[in-house]
């Protein structure tokens, strides 16, 4: 029977038509010292994502028969590959995951890292903040004396299992600590993955149950203080494995069987949709990650649609090699983006980065394992895609101003707005719809050098304010005769 493993990218909202660029060849990403396995693409905070300010990092584990080690790749800086933790015999350090902390002074973000070791005996999780090269701050984040493992990390929140139980410890940057392991579900539970926003977390992960085993679900909207009850999403048959999408808004996806084969189940219930199957193939080991786009419609009836890539590993012609089905763009094709005789498995996909701000135009990786002679490699290929009917960025501003991201973002009610001036200057800051109507002027006046914030509520420049509807919205910043612009997301 062929099985199929499957990574699902998925597309949702901003303005205008898409235009794709196809499939690179593939590529090593990495030198061939040792095995090299495990890939992770770090996590965006999913706010800064729709600003597409995050340069694409790889994680991955390097093994020798008597250690392994983990290291980091920026993409602006192909040819460096970072050593993170040091190559001590009988050591392993595996399994790392990212995710940066975007915070409220745009210097001060921070890439935090999480990893799996076995330094102390037994196989604990430990993290670090990489700055300027190395890992600063380590912190053993678990001393159980049972296996601490299947981690995942977002912003600061972390979750994990350990005796098939689920916990949960949120970081501190300032303090550079992680509070006290929470256990949230104790019955027999697997494989958690985390995501949240605004204050809050949304946690899945297997549970079994009378009926087999269940995709269940915690949330705290308290910054992971509280939670509430579980609550079961799929019930039916087999559920494994799930994760969420990346970027926004949120979405779980996870493998399914119910008596035949396997295929891929999304939970779409933050639009008010059950999970549902994308194909009756046999798929499983799903990832994503998801762009904001928004489908052009008519003014009076604006229609949300999903697009979506679909990329897996398929056995169809012998070996195991990865396809890709442009589905948005040609939906009877598959692609084979991994061209390959031989083994190539266990994919997983980016965070759509820039690539030419002017075109609003993004990339996203595809990275999986290669075996070949009995060694495993990591390689990847990417496509680009162009929001096309989106107005040009007027040429680079100059050094002497910058607009930053929104935070929170999404947001409801509020959200605060950085800029930065080197000199004082007349400044305008104004928010926009994505027709081009101005909804509020937040600034308009001459301004003094250094960092300047500004809250915006949601509401319009009416004499009476009214609060304007959920939606993408455009923030634009004008010093002299040059402008920025950046998004943000209101959700009521």
């Amino acid at each position: 029977m062929k099985r199929w493993f499957g990574v699902l990218i998925l597309m949702g909202w901003i303005a205008g038509v898409q235009a794709q660029l196809p499939w690179s060849a593939p590529e090593l990403l990495v030198n061939t010292v040792g095995e090299n396995l495990s890939p992770q693409f770090v996590r965006g905070d999913a706010f800064a994502i729709l600003d597409f300010q995050l340069p694409h990092i790889l994680l991955w584990e390097r093994r020798h028969p008597d250690h392994s080690r983990i290291f980091l790749k920026d993409f602006t800086h192909p040819n460096q590959e970072v050593p993170l933790t040091p190559a001590v015999t009988g050591v392993y350090v595996t399994h790392p995951r990212g995710t940066f902390i975007v915070r409220s002074h745009p210097d001060s973000t921070i890439l935090l890292i999480v990893w799996q070791s076995n330094e102390n005996g037994n196989a604990d999780l430990f993290s670090g903040e990489y700055r300027n090269g190395q890992l600063t701050h380590i912190r053993q984040i678990t001393t159980s004396p049972e296996r601490d493992r299947n981690a995942d990390l977002f912003v600061t929140g972390l979750v994990w299992e350990n005796s098939r139980s689920i916990y949960f410890s949120r970081y501190n940057p300032d303090a550079h600590s992680w509070s006290t392991p929470l256990r949230l579900d104790s019955l027999s539970c697997a494989h958690p993955a985390l995501s949240g926003q605004y204050d809050g977390f949304t946690v899945v992960y297997e549970k079994t149950v009378t009926s087999g085993v269940a995709i269940a679900r915690l949330t705290s909207g308290s910054g992971g203080q509280q939670w509430g009850s579980s609550y079961i999403w799929s019930a039916g048959g087999e559920n494994h494995l799930p994760r969420f999408a990346r970027g926004l808004p949120f979405i779980p996806m996870w493998e399914h069987r119910d008596g035949g084969d396997w295929d891929i189940a999304v939970g779409r219930d933050w639009f008010g949709s059950s999970p549902v199957r994308f194909s009756a193939a046999d798929e499983q080991h799903p990832a994503g990650a998801e762009n904001p786009i928004v489908q052009a419609s008519r003014p009076q009836n604006p229609v949300d649609i999903w697009t979506m890539y679909l990329a897996f590993q398929s056995n169809e012609s012998g070996d195991w090699e990865i396809y890709v089905n442009d589905f948005p763009y040609d939906g009877n094709t598959l692609r084979n983006i991994s061209q390959h005789p031989g083994w190539d498995g266990n994919p997983v996909v980016s965070e759509f980065s820039p690539v030419d701000m002017g075109l609003y135009r993004s990339r996203l990786w595809v990275a999986w394992e290669r075996i070949e002679n009995g060694v495993s490699q990591i390689w990847g290929s990417f496509t680009e895609v162009d929001l096309v009917g989106i107005p040009p960025e007027p040429r680079p501003v100059s050094e002497r101003f910058e607009l930053y991201p929104n935070y929170p973002n999404p947001f409801n009610p509020t959200t605060t707005i950085t800029f930065y001036l080197s000199q004082a200057s007349h400044s305008t800051l104004e928010v926009f719809d994505l027709t081009g109507h101005k909804i509020k002027t937040l600034v308009n006046r001459r301004l003094p050098a250094g960092y300047h914030t500004v809250q915006w509520d949601g509401t319009n420049d009416a004499p009476t304010p009214v609060r304007v509807t959920s939606g993408v919205y455009l923030y634009r910043l004008q010093v002299g005769d040059q402008a920025k612009v950046r998004k943000m997301v209101l959700i009521r």
